[in-house]
């Protein structure tokens, strides 16, 4: 499935915007990954729900969580990636997809959608 996901975007290389990929928050391209799916929680006592690579399926929606919920912008890009093995996180108003597998490519990488600070004004 082709989804979106928000990453930092650090010397052009994807990373993870929290939690890395066994212990790493690089994100390889062109090579899938698999997330460490566990229980977890949203903020000190968030609602628990099982983990995975978050994503959207529209880049409209992702481009609104984006500026709707980070404060840091600069440094950031929205990237299509692949997704295997998905569930929905319930409790989300976004609509974020969780997935056990992703995938960027490097292709994908390089057409991401950057200068996205720019956005801020458009709220």
């Amino acid at each position: 499935m082709t989804a979106y996901r928000i990453c930092d975007d650090k010397n052009g290389q994807p990373m993870t915007l929290f939690h890395g990929i066994r212990g790493s928050r690089r994100i390889p391209l062109d090579q899938w990954v698999e997330a460490d799916v566990k229980i977890v929680h949203d903020g000190d006592r968030g609602r628990p729900y099982r983990s995975g690579f978050h994503v959207l399926k529209e880049k409209g929606t992702a481009k609104r969580v984006f500026v709707d919920t980070f404060k840091k912008l600069k440094g950031r890009a929205i990237v299509k990636v692949k997704v295997a093995m998905t569930w929905p996180k319930k409790h989300s108003k976004h609509g974020v997809i969780l997935a056990k597998h992703m995938k960027i490519s490097s292709n994908d990488w390089a057409k991401r959608n950057r200068g996205i600070s720019a956005m801020r004004g458009r709220r």
